[in-house]
């Protein structure tokens, strides 16, 4: 069931998500188990687009280039060599306890379920000039005590989809599809609530074209993304369509150094007119340099703006799904107005020795919204990954959030508070046991939209 006290809103999300998740077996992320999205990955080239990715396959394939490699999948192994073909197969399965799976600030349930799923991979080199990736990650929750909930379906992992990258002379071509079915909807939002079962189809498919002629390097591309609630009519509110152009030109200061600008623009329509049809524009200058070969920084300020029609129905009442008593109306306060302000992202990666990393980001940014016009956050995070030893990896992070929901009168303060912390043992060589934590505080007074989880894991995940 899923219901919105006000207004909910979409956090900028990790570059990454869409192909650079691992392909093969292992331990799925304690840090971003169901309800719990805590992700203190670098933001990096890219930002979210009305409540879903944006254009992440497209800079990512910006990114890989710059790095000298293509992505094929972390820690993912090679199960057999079919002429040119390399195969990974990983399965994996965990046990959950979470305090509070409705996200609910009055009435939570409580809960253990278990998760199995597979991961997938296919990479084809087919010839020197062109290569075919290809990632399915899918899985299937069951929960022991509110089985009513078990009709969720497969779900399909973000980092499922197909790139295709063809390369000649000093250009990159790349066709790209990423298909995902997320369950619990924006449940990271700051005013959405008792979620549970809300699924999502998304599709993300595009073509970029990257030319880097002697130390300039050039990108541009196109992506269409959309968006369909599988809930039922009630959830109908938050399917739509956006297209999205972004481009950048950086030029190589240093073999570890660049700078450039980023631009982006992007159209969304939605399905039923009660959400407002927006156009948003980002563009900024950014740096990105390997410092020493122990530090790495990501800079990029610029300026984002907002335009939103007025094709919503403004005071009409938003309401998703009534169900056991968890429902909260939504009147009067979608909207808001349009925008134009700053924006900045900071990110800094440190191995203090071939055992330790630790990664600090900040971000201010304006992001698009599944009930409201935008909302504005900002945002600190800190990760450390430890390697105790050949058999044991330790993971903690921690992030802070606070901003401003849009609403037709003043905006709506929030803040949310993210913690988690990790362990990875492999008790083999292909099996890796996980147990983890993760901790999630909203705050969000205004509507009632105030809780907090908890969520205990333990995983085994094996590659073939």
């Amino acid at each position: 069931m899923l219901s919105l006290c006000g207004l909910a809103s979409l956090s900028a999300q990790p570059v990454g998500g869409a192909s650079g998740a691992s392909l093969a077996g292992g331990n799925p992320s304690a840090f971003s188990s169901q309800g719990l999205a805590s992700s203190s990955q670098p933001v990096g080239l890219g930002s979210a687009v009305s409540g879903q990715r944006g254009s992440l396959a497209g800079w990512q394939a910006f990114r890989n280039y710059r790095e000298g490699s293509i992505d094929r999948g972390s820690g993912s192994a090679a199960l057999a060599h079919l002429g040119p073909v390399d195969l990974s197969v990983g399965a994996y399965t965990t046990v959950n306890y979470d305090t509070n799976i409705n996200s609910s600030p009055d009435a939570p349930l409580a809960d253990i379920y278990v998760t199995a799923g597979v991961n997938l991979g296919l990479h084809w080199k087919a010839t020197r000039r062109n290569e075919l990736q290809l990632s399915l990650g899918f899985n299937y929750i069951q929960y022991l005590e509110y089985t009513q909930y078990n009709d969720s379906g497969l779900l399909l992992a973000p980092y499922t989809g197909l790139d295709y990258r063809l390369y000649f002379l000093d250009f990159v071509l790349t066709l790209y599809d990423y298909p995902s079915i997320t369950n619990n909807g924006n449940s990271d939002s700051p005013a959405l609530t008792n979620t549970v079962n809300f699924r999502q189809l998304s599709n993300s498919g595009g073509l970029s074209l990257l030319w880097h002629p002697n130390q300039l390097l050039i990108l541009t591309g196109l992506e269409r993304t959309d968006a369909l609630s599988l809930g039922g009519e009630q959830f109908n509110s938050q399917n739509y369509t956006s297209y999205s152009w972004y481009g950048s030109v950086s030029y190589d200061l240093t073999p570890t150094t660049a700078s450039g600008i980023r631009l982006q623009a992007t159209t969304t329509q939605y399905a039923e007119q009660i959400l407002n049809n927006s156009v948003t524009t980002q563009a900024g200058l950014f740096y990105q340099s390997r410092l020493t070969d122990y530090t790495t920084i990501y800079l990029e300020a610029g300026v984002q703006t907002g335009t939103f029609s007025d094709t919503g129905r403004q005071t009409d009442q938003l309401v998703l799904q009534q169900e056991d008593g968890f429902n909260t109306n939504v009147e009067g306060t979608l909207g808001g107005s349009n925008y134009t302000q700053p924006y900045f992202i900071f990110s800094l990666t440190n191995r203090l020795t071939r055992f330790l990393t630790q990664t600090v980001t900040l971000s201010r940014l304006a992001s698009g919204s599944g009930v409201s016009n935008d909302q504005e956050t900002n945002s600190a995070g800190y990760q450390l990954q430890y390697r105790l030893n050949r058999f044991t990896t330790v993971g903690v992070m921690a992030s802070y959030q606070y901003g401003t929901i849009s609403s037709s009168s003043d905006g709506v303060p929030f803040t949310q508070i993210n913690a988690g912390l990790n362990f990875s043992f492999k008790v083999m060589k292909d099996t890796d046991l996980g147990l983890g934590w993760s901790y999630f505080q909203n705050n969000e007074s205004t509507f009632g939209a105030s809780y907090d989880r908890q969520l205990f894991t333990i995983s085994l995940g094996h590659t073939f």
